[in-house]
């Protein structure tokens, strides 16, 4: 299976874009996503096309973050977010099934009455999942949220 590996490195930093400092490093949170899923990433090598993912990247730029986005079998990225503390996994729909098996931030994006949101493994620190959530209610608040999403859709 094919694994496509996307670091998001310090242009996403170097932005100048103010945000809010945290002590994440690269290694903190590793983000999956699956090509199967409808709003997330799918594209040539590191073009991103797939608005979950946008709105992600703005996240990780108000975070002041660079982590490392995984793209895996959607399978293969549920059990590992299950499995490995300190994983991510988004758009995630947050089914009764699933709702604790997970530490959840969101919506992330709500796409034809579904929601999304990103689904985070149960051991990792509430504090971490909380700067996550802080960051997605940040871009909601200031603007970015919706500029991101008015701009994806003139593009389709």
């Amino acid at each position: 299976m094919r694994i496509v590996i996307i670091s998001l490195l310090g242009v996403l930093l170097l932005s100048g874009c103010g945000g809010t400092a945290t002590s994440f490093k690269e290694s903190d949170i590793v983000v999956l996503t699956s090509e199967s899923v409808p709003p997330n990433f799918q594209g040539d090598g590191e073009r991103i096309t797939k608005l979950s993912t946008l709105i992600m990247q703005e996240m990780f730029q108000k975070m002041q973050i660079a982590p490392i986005v995984k793209t895996l079998p959607w399978t293969e990225a549920y059990q590992q977010t299950m499995d490995e503390q300190n994983t991510a996994l988004y758009a995630v729909v947050q089914t009764g099934a699933r709702r604790g098996q997970f530490k959840w931030v969101g919506p992330l994006l709500i796409e034809d009455g579904t929601e999304f949101f990103i689904a985070f493994n149960k051991r990792t620190p509430a504090e971490s999942v909380d700067v996550w959530s802080q960051a997605l209610n940040d871009i909601k608040k200031d603007g970015t949220y919706r500029r991101i999403i008015t701009e994806f859709n003139r593009n389709q």
